[in-house]
């Protein structure tokens, strides 16, 4: 049995520390992420895991114990001693891991703000601040609770301007990231910093606001914390009715957390309704649950009772009471020292501020510099674009100029040509012959024989090369006379010529032209457009 428990312990311990998560074992990390919503489930897990750490490295070690002081936070056990956080403090500023600092920072802050210290609270909250920004984290949402807490500490030494902006800036954060319950906490704090500058009906607008959302939420005890709150201030504006109707109804939800401020508010309206023994009752369950606050309270208030009957010796006790924990007070309100914190801090901040408008400078001169220097070369580049683009468009006008005097010289060659052809058919004895055959057709009415076509063809065929071949490529088969009516237009014989010379009428020979330019192109067009092409030829 006993070798079995020291395998199982073995195989824990390498669980332990091979199912991490950055370098942090998986069970570890799951409390961590239930901590703030379970804190009493997330101890429960974390006091399970406490034999097995005498067996694990100083990194996981000192992350369990930073969530051992957390989920205590969270589960409301008050820090009773600094020792476990400042052995912690000094580990993650000096070896640890750094992206766990801030937190560090954070809960040594609620250890001090238990442990009555606000000077060294507001410090390490600052600090806790500093740690994130400095860093480059995007973690803002943990600065909600930051700014929470510093703002707490401010409200209760008296800093209220200072204590409204780091409730605001709380709130714009868990706005932004929609954490309804954080943005209750909040709205409820900003109203409670009107209500210490007696802005009663900005107090009540803003409680008003924190419990429409906790009621949205169904969370009974912070409707019940802001109802006391609420019933405070109508009790202060003499709406003894109102306060004690809406106390009742909170009274509902109330818990230990509450119970102190609870039964003070009870114990002042018992008074202002003349029921003094209720208000005793509740005086003497404040001094078994009271805080310090609550303690006072209750002290005071016996001390005025048992006076009013003439028990000055009970009432002394009290009296004696009254004074040492009012001194007491006194002490945690350390408001001559929380001073000088802000100074400081404000002190930092305007130097941070003067060092990042330094940097600010030197970077917006860089850019400058850089941007002109683009600037710059962006000019050259721009100009040697328009240069070259300007060189190119020569080159490419000069090409075309000299394409355009090749075309035009082509064209002229080829109208020499034509020409050149044209004044060899004109100067040939066949063409002379043909010309005077239709001077003479009117008087002779002679055609050409079959000797003068055949000597028609060849020479039409000699200057125009292949002339026969082109025209049977355009209309294949075609007929003998329609071919010897396209020898005659080759030499610019006009149509009604053409006539007489094929013993045709003219009529007949512009049909033939139409007909031909069909069975080439399969389209109807002008005996023109057929002359055109055979000119072409």
């Amino acid at each position: 049995m006993t070798s079995l428990k020291t395998f199982l312990l073995i195989l824990f311990i390498v669980a332990l520390n091979a199912c991490s998560y950055n370098r942090y074992p998986r069970l570890l990390i799951v409390a961590d992420s239930i901590a703030d919503d379970e804190p009493k489930k997330a101890l429960a897990m974390l006091d399970s895991m406490k034999p097995q750490m005498s067996e694990v490295g100083e990194a996981v070690k000192n992350y369990y114990l930073l969530l051992r002081i957390k989920a205590a936070d969270k589960a409301y056990i008050t820090h009773t001693s600094d020792t476990a956080i400042l052995r912690l403090v000094d580990y993650y500023e000096n070896d640890g891991d750094k992206t766990l600092l801030p937190i560090t920072y954070y809960y040594a802050g609620r250890v001090y703000r238990d442990l009555q210290d606000a000077p060294q609270a507001l410090d390490f909250f600052r600090k806790a601040e500093d740690a994130i920004k400095d860093c480059g984290s995007e973690d803002t949402k943990f600065l909600a609770y930051i700014y929470g807490q510093i703002g707490y500490i401010l409200n209760y030494q008296g800093f209220y301007k200072e204590a409204q902006d780091n409730f605001f800036k709380a709130y714009s954060i868990n706005l932004t990231y929609k954490n309804i319950q954080n943005q209750i906490y909040n709205l409820r704090d900003i109203g409670g910093v009107y209500w210490n500058l007696e802005k009663l009906d900005s107090a009540l607008f803003y409680y008003k606001q924190a419990k429409e959302l906790a009621v949205g939420m169904n969370n009974s005890r912070i409707v019940a914390d802001i109802s006391e709150q609420m019933a405070s201030i109508y009790k202060y504006m003499g709406k003894t009715d109102e306060a004690w109707n809406i106390l009742r109804k909170a009274s509902v939800g109330s818990d230990s957390i509450n119970l102190s401020s609870t039964l003070s508010i009870y114990s002042d309206l018992y008074i202002k309704r003349g029921l003094v023994d209720s208000a005793v009752v509740c005086y003497k369950k404040l001094l078994k649950y009271g805080n310090i606050y609550g303690l006072q309270g209750a002290y005071e208030g016996l001390a005025r009772y048992y006076l009013g009957l003439g028990m000055k010796k009970e009432a002394n006790v009290y009296f004696d009471k009254y004074i040492l924990i009012t001194d007491s007070i006194k002490k945690i309100n350390a408001s001559e020292a929380i001073a000088n914190s802000l100074s400081m801090y404000n002190y930092r901040i305007r130097e941070r501020d003067n060092y990042e408008l330094k940097i600010r400078l030197q970077e917006e001169k860089e850019q400058k510099i850089i941007i002109l220097s683009l600037f710059i070369l962006s000019v050259v580049i721009l100009s040697s674009g328009i240069l070259w683009y300007r060189h190119k468009n020569k080159l490419i006008r000069l090409e075309k100029e000299k394409a355009e005097l090749a075309e035009q010289n082509r064209l002229l060659e080829e109208l020499r040509l034509m020409e050149d052809k044209e004044l060899r058919v004109k100067n040939s004895e066949i063409y002379k012959l043909i010309q005077g055959k239709i001077s003479d057709y009117s008087r002779k009415h002679e055609v050409l024989t079959d000797d003068e076509w055949i000597e028609l063809n060849n020479l039409v065929n000699e200057v125009y090369e292949n002339f026969e071949l082109k025209v049977h490529d355009y209309v294949p088969g075609i007929s003998l006379q329609d071919y010897k009516t396209c020898l005659l237009i080759k030499i610019k014989i006009r149509p009604t010529y053409i006539a007489y010379m094929t013993n045709h009428s003219k009529e007949s020979i512009n049909s033939a032209r139409r007909r031909l330019y069909k069975k080439a192109f399969g389209i109807t067009a002008t005996p023109a457009d057929w002359d055109k092409l055979i000119n072409s030829l």
